[in-house]
């Protein structure tokens, strides 16, 4: 324990010798745009049929994922999503349901009823939830006694499984353009105590406790079955946590047939001149336009040339998150040269990775008529 305390000790030291020397930087959130996984073709309107459900589920499950999914591709925007409320109405005309099994064949006659490109359909395959758990010892420290003490508990584990087979079909070309099959999980845990303390009053009772229990008719359950009991009336309701598993797989499949944001993180460094701080400052709070105005003026200064190579860096930094890729990569190209540095050289790779995201990107948007 004295060593680990004293390792640390060290490190927290060093860190701060080194933020002291080159001052510390700090990490800054940026909403990065992603093509999406799969390329669906040019397909610019979709409908969202129910999903099969297997035997022994509710089939309101099937509608219910219909629901969400096309909630969370209307939020997306990058498709037209017909309403279900609508598309419910013109199949009603024809005498047709949202529910039951969709082919490739189906899905092109529907799909051209109600003026789509493509229709998304497919089954929900697994949904379930499974309880189990058992005793556990978890140790710690007590200060008053001045010793490790151990402490049995009950932990209960509910873990819900989902997955869910997706089909896009294209309308036009009358066939499956798409298929992906998503799994995902949710788990919730539980833990109490267990109490021994009834069974220790009931021995030293002895033949007068077994009496007492007898006549009053108690039932014996064991310490670690009340235990479990309490534990497992703690979790939540298997519901909520398929309804978890089920957002997972749907946020998925909608980031694999449609472009996205995703959150990402960049570091932002400092330095010693004070325009370099000036610059963290402003970039911290989103000012990027007064922080690359310190960063400029940092690489006009004589003085400040030793932090050259980090407001080179922080520059790369404001391009990319301002889409001008290629001066990005030249910035970050700069700062490598200069001083060698790994992350440096890291920074201009994630740059021509994400050149030829943007490609694929602009593909699918051109394909998309935008």
């Amino acid at each position: 324990m004295k060593r680990n305390c004293k390792y640390w000790c060290i490190i927290l030291i060093l860190g701060l010798v080194g933020c002291f020397l080159v001052g510390c930087g700090a990490t800054v959130r940026v909403n990065v745009l992603k093509p999406a996984v799969i390329n669906v073709g040019p397909v610019k309107r979709l409908a969202v049929m129910d999903f099969d459900v297997p035997e022994g589920v509710d089939p309101s499950v099937g509608f219910g994922v219909a629901e969400k999914l096309t909630a969370k591709l209307v939020e997306n925007g990058f498709y037209d999503v017909i309403e279900r409320r609508k598309l419910e109405e013109i199949l009603k005309e024809h005498k047709l349901s949202l529910s039951g099994v969709v082919d490739q064949f189906q899905a092109q006659d529907i799909g051209e009823l109600v003026g789509a490109d493509a229709l998304v359909f497919g089954s929900v395959n697994t949904y379930s939830t499974t309880d189990g758990g058992g005793v556990k010892d978890f140790s710690y420290y007590s200060k008053k006694e001045k010793k490790k003490v151990v402490n049995k508990k009950y932990e209960m584990v509910r873990t819900a499984n989902v997955t869910i087979t997706f089909r896009v079909s294209d309308v036009r070309l009358g066939m499956v353009v798409a298929s992906k099959s998503n799994t995902a999980t949710a788990r919730d845990r539980a833990r109490e105590n267990i109490d021994t303390s009834a069974e220790e009053e009931t021995r030293k009772a002895g033949l007068l406790g077994v009496i007492v229990d007898a006549v009053l008719d108690k039932k014996k359950v064991s310490p670690e079955e009340r235990a479990k009991r309490a534990a497992t009336s703690k979790l939540v309701d298997p519901k909520f946590l398929l309804d978890k598993a089920a957002d997972k797989i749907l946020d998925s499949f909608v980031r694999q047939i449609a472009p996205h944001y995703v959150m990402e993180y960049r570091n932002v460094e400092s330095g010693k001149h004070p325009m370099m701080k000036s610059g963290l400052e402003y970039a911290k709070r989103d000012m990027w336009p007064e922080a690359k105005e310190a960063w400029d003026e940092v690489l006009k200064t004589l003085e400040a040339r030793k932090d050259h190579p980090v407001a080179h860096y922080n520059l790369g930094i404001y391009y990319e998150i301002n889409g001008d890729l290629d001066r990005a990569e030249e910035e970050f190209t700069t700062a490598f040269k200069a001083t060698g540095k790994k992350k440096y050289l890291d920074a201009k790779a994630r740059i021509q990775r994400r050149k030829k995201e943007q490609e694929k990107l602009e593909e699918q948007l051109k394909e998309k008529g935008e």
